[in-house]
């Protein structure tokens, strides 16, 4: 394993490394299991959670691609200005739902 591929010097995946390894020379493996269990159900949590998000920002991405194509291919003009303001409501939601999934659950 080279270098590179760890994770950097002081993040909290080099700290439980660090610790583990002094719990496995004293011999301690059920604290090391409890420990590893413990972070694989975050994992898992977190997982879930922005599964979850994506699933319902992908049926309000459905709802804005339903609304702008009515406006947009309506013979009203006041419409194709009303699908305009759709399209930037949908560009915001996209920006919103990104930074979301990037942010750890609060």
């Amino acid at each position: 394993m080279n270098k590179e591929s760890l994770p950097p010097e002081g993040s909290a995946l080099r700290k439980l490394g660090a610790h583990l390894a002094e719990l496995l020379d004293e011999n301690q493996w059920a604290e090391c299991e409890r420990m590893l269990f413990e972070v694989v159900d975050e994992q898992q949590e977190a997982l879930e959670y922005k599964a979850n998000m994506v699933s319902k920002a992908l049926h309000q991405a459905w709802v804005f691609g339903q609304t702008y194509w009515r406006q947009a291919d309506s013979e009203y003009t006041s419409e194709h200005r009303k699908s305009d303001k759709t399209y930037k409501k949908f560009k915001t939601f996209v920006d919103e739902i990104q930074a979301a999934i990037l942010t750890d659950r609060q």
